[in-house]
């Protein structure tokens, strides 16, 4: 699932293998405060910022927000790692060129690459894709020390 991360300063794409990981994904990255707008025909995210979160996720999970939030974060944690890691600079048409461009090079070239594009065309000081990076790395952290959940 590919989605356009709304949020008030630089557009930013974000990549999730299910929707519930999306969920997740956005709260962990926006606080509630970014919407995801689905760039394939899926299900968009709104903001849960102001409310109504717990009405959305009962509507599409049966399930309140907070446990959706401990279910995924319980089961699905190096998924949401992932979709934190694909965040990229730019729509989804940068996307696509910017991962072509990058398909072959090792892990440690695209991870370069993919800093020094963001901080070469960002405008905002509101470092979405840094955030999202560090994040990952922290969550994949946790899974390498053998804690399976962060309830």
């Amino acid at each position: 699932m590919l989605f356009k991360i709304v949020n008030p300063s630089d557009p930013y794409t974000i990549e999730a293998s299910s929707l519930d990981v999306a969920v997740m994904a956005s709260v962990l990255l926006g606080q509630g405060n970014y919407q995801l707008t689905s760039l394939d025909g899926g299900q968009d995210i709104p903001f849960f910022a102001f409310g109504g979160g717990d009405k959305w996720s009962k509507e599409h999970f049966k399930e309140s927000l907070m446990e959706l939030s401990n279910r995924v974060m319980d089961t699905k944690l190096a998924e949401v790692a992932d979709s934190l890691d694909s965040v990229l600079y730019g729509d989804k048409d940068d996307r696509v060129q910017f991962l072509a461009k990058t398909k072959d090079m090792d892990r440690n070239d695209f991870m370069a690459e993919r800093i020094m594009r963001q901080d070469k065309n960002r405008s905002s000081m509101n470092e979405i894709g840094e955030r999202a990076y560090r994040m990952a790395a922290q969550l994949r952290k946790s899974i390498q020390d053998g804690i399976s959940t962060l309830q």
